[in-house]
């Protein structure tokens, strides 16, 4: 035994040998049937893509690095090729919300975090990411605000609002409006209040709520949105005004061509940011901002473009080319109240009366291309 350990043998070691042995040919075979797969053409990637949801093709982006490439080059044309969801989330089933996919009925669901089961209100779709506000008796995301991306799972809490929703104390419907947006490693969450009284912002760098009042102004402010980095307001007197997240201030642009909006049911007045252009909607009319030449444009026809309004035109609404999955152009798309898709109108002049969807929870559009915006976690 001695003479022996001198020339190096130990007990085991062929044991050991030979199981390495067989782990290296196992992991020359696993190697060649990857390096099989990240061989695959371009040409037959694409074909495969053209097929898959946009769960699959996320999870087509985690196989290997030649995929990954694949995914991220051709990733802006497959969201914009896909239609429109509906996303709503009932009052009975908490932990779930689903999407509709607009052209294919085909339906997905995603399952939310534990600790926001019980949220109260949705305060809109913006960038992708849901806003939600939580109203648990005993937690300590009472009173929170929790942005979440339900596709990509990135998700960050904001502390409690100065002023929460007055619908929370009571049990209906929250008309409080929120708009998310990223500033480079930095995200913004902006509240407009129920009664168009106020304006409360948030940053996830210093989680401290600002609130900017207008009570006295003589107008109140319909809406707010997020276009080319800038949060641009529009208030009841048809003013575009820029907000100054410095100094918590409104700066209006001297437009000229203002029309009198909202002059019936200025709840359905809305801002919308589509394909690098700002749009006015008061419900059947529709209105370009032309920021070059400073003036308000009515728009006749969308030519083969389509208008997409959430839930009573709130948050999400988009003007966007239906084509590429087989829609209708020149018409403005409403959620139907019998089904969770969407119906369009003839054009968007018609005066026909839009539709709802019976939802307590999330009622609104979810446009997939704002997935290439927001982080990818």
């Amino acid at each position: 035994m001695l003479q022996l350990a001198r020339v190096g043998w130990v007990p085991g070691t062929l044991v050991e040998r030979d199981n390495n042995r067989r782990s290296n040919e196992a992991r020359r075979v696993r190697d060649k049937r990857s390096s099989s797969w990240a061989d695959l053409p371009q040409e037959l990637l694409e074909i495969v893509s053209k097929s898959l949801n946009i769960v699959d093709y996320r999870n087509l982006g985690r196989v290997c690095r030649s995929w990954r490439l694949f995914y991220s080059e051709f990733k802006q044309s497959f969201l914009t090729s896909h239609s429109p969801l509906v996303v709503h989330a009932s009052g009975r089933v908490n932990k779930y919300c689903y999407f509709f996919d607009v052209a294919t009925g085909m339906e997905y669901k995603r399952k939310l975090p534990r600790y926001i089961w019980d949220f109260k209100f949705c305060l809109g779709v913006s960038s992708g990411y849901l806003i939600l506000f939580c109203l648990k008796a005993e937690d300590v995301s009472r009173g929170c605000l929790w942005v979440i991306n339900p596709f990509t799972g990135h998700q960050i809490q904001f502390p409690c609002m100065p002023r929460p929703p007055c619908s929370c104390i009571m049990d209906y419907d929250c008309d409080d409006r929120g708009i998310f947006a990223s500033q480079g490693q930095d995200f913004l969450i902006m509240i407009l209040s129920e009664y168009g009284s106020s304006l409360q912002l948030c940053t996830s760098r210093d989680k401290k709520w600002k609130e900017y009042h207008y009570d006295n102004k003589g107008w109140h402010i319909l809406d707010i949105i997020v276009f080319d980095g800038r949060i641009y307001v529009l208030n009841s007197d048809s003013q575009i005004g820029i907000f100054n997240l410095r100094c918590c201030d409104l700066r209006f642009l001297e437009l000229k061509f203002a029309p009198h909006i909202g002059l019936f049911f200025d709840q359905q007045v809305r801002l919308v940011a589509s394909n690098d252009q700002l749009f006015v909607v008061d419900s059947p009319e529709l209105y370009r901002l032309d920021l070059s030449r400073m003036e308000w444009v009515k728009l006749y026809d969308l030519g083969d473009q389509a208008l997409f309004r959430g839930k009573d035109g709130r948050v999400c609404s988009k003007v966007i080319n239906p084509s590429k999955w087989g829609g209708q152009s020149n018409c403005a798309y409403s959620i139907s109240i019998s089904k969770s898709v969407l119906y369009p109108r003839q054009t968007i002049t018609t005066d026909s009366p839009e539709q709802g969807f019976d939802c307590d929870k999330i009622c609104s559009l979810y446009f997939l291309h704002q997935l290439e915006s927001v982080r990818d976690d």
